[in-house]
């Protein structure tokens, strides 16, 4: 018996090859949904500027912002400085901040970003000048010296204020 009426209802091997390919797309999109990222604002291994900071990155805040401090700088200690760079407004949700913390013989040395743009404006040294007081008065009751530092194609560059 021979029935020619009924047709068997098959994909043509392009709708097959569509499938597949839409079938491998999906694996690879949950696989690389599941892997862990790196975060390069926290990473020692990224090629994202670090401003010559030594030591690691302690992170800090929602955003993940960076405090690199060195083993004679407490938990707490950069944490009261990150409090209060969240307090003025250094750190904010918008940007991913990265600092650097140093003790030295006399009390501590802030390495605050900042373009160089901004570095010869007298506004601004009374700005980062008012906030190496406050640093010194309420935040590391300890004599600050504020370094501002920025990175470009040409280096890290630095300037200690006076």
């Amino acid at each position: 018996m021979h029935d020619d009426g009924v047709k068997k209802n098959r994909l043509s091997g392009t709708m097959k090859g569509v499938l597949w390919v839409l079938l491998f797309f999906f694996v690879a999109s949950v696989l690389w949904l599941l892997t862990p990222r790196i975060d390069p604002r926290i990473s020692d291994l990224s090629e994202a500027y670090t401003y010559g900071f030594e030591g690691y990155p302690m992170p800090y805040g929602d955003k993940l912002h960076s405090i690199y401090r060195a083993e004679d700088v407490s938990v707490e200690v950069a944490e009261r400085f990150g409090d209060y760079l969240t307090h003025i407004d250094y750190f904010t949700p918008d940007y991913g901040g990265i600092v650097q913390l140093k003790k030295t013989d006399e009390g501590f040395e802030a390495y605050l970003t900042y373009q160089m743009e901004y570095w010869d404006s007298q506004e601004f040294m009374e700005e980062v000048g008012n906030l190496e007081k406050d640093l010194e008065k309420f935040v590391l009751m300890n004599p600050v010296t504020v370094i501002v530092v920025d990175e470009n194609e040409d280096g890290v560059h630095q300037r200690t204020l006076p």
